[in-house]
């Protein structure tokens, strides 16, 4: 074989390379898609609301959007689409270029960094900024691992439907399953949601759970009631 024919042969190849590798790709991309398609199951569609085994988690989801401040109401007085699309204090320190909802995952990534620097060494609470955005003021690190936890491709939108999905994630890893069978209490139930959003009331001091300056958003009572809500929409 000549040098020109090992040129040509080598390029075939690399060309064959390249094909492989964009093969492969679409694969996993399919493989990604089918995955998210079916962790979404998990949440019923079927009627209004967000459901889970047979559980409306409305009232639960809508009290710490009240408490977090972002429910419509409140995004709508500040000018904002929805709940979901809630960057930290309404943006007062970094706006979006476009509302959250429209974003993919990527770009909610990016802009949480720049939100970040944004607030860094401006609030009360931490000297390193944060990160919260949407309806449950969910932080980049959080998002990170929900985002592989549930196979999120990278063309998912932090949507409605995928905040709601992240929420009931979140529920799940304080232990939504124990307290819905009952092997929870109310209280044990409230003490791990308090460690995932600080503006729940501290079920043992009564203070906001990170940051006694922080105002509570979500009382014990509110929060019970809320509870009593869900599992009332089981037997209906």
């Amino acid at each position: 074989m000549n040098k020109e024919e090992m040129k040509m042969a080598l390029s075939a190849a690399v060309s064959d390379i390249k094909g492989i590798r964009s093969s492969a790709i679409e694969i996993q991309t399919a493989i990604e898609r089918i995955i998210h398609e079916q962790n979404a199951t998990d949440i019923e569609q079927p009627r209004d609301g967000v459901w889970y085994k047979g559980y409306n988690l409305s009232p639960l989801l809508d009290e710490i959007a009240e408490g977090e401040g972002t429910s419509d109401k409140t995004a709508n007085e500040k000018l904002l689409g929805s709940g979901y699309d809630v960057p930290f204090a309404y943006g007062v320190y970094h706006f979006p270029p476009k509302p959250l909802t429209q974003h993919t995952l990527d770009e909610i990534r990016a802009f949480q960094t720049e939100q970040i620097i944004a607030t860094k060494g401006k609030i009360t609470g931490t000297k390193y900024g944060t990160s919260a955005v949407g309806r449950y003021q969910i932080m980049r690190r959080t998002l990170d691992g929900l985002r592989k936890l549930m196979h999120a491709p990278e063309f998912q939108l932090f949507d409605k439907e995928f905040q709601d999905r992240c929420a009931v994630e979140l529920l799940k890893d304080c232990w939504l399953d124990k307290w819905l069978n009952g092997s929870l209490s109310n209280k044990g139930f409230h003490t791990k949601l308090a460690n995932i959003w600080r503006s729940i009331e501290n079920p043992v001091n009564g203070y906001a759970e990170y940051d006694f300056e922080q105002p509570v958003g979500t009382t014990a009572d509110e929060l019970y009631a809320a509870f009593d809500a869900v599992r009332a929409s089981h037997a209906a």
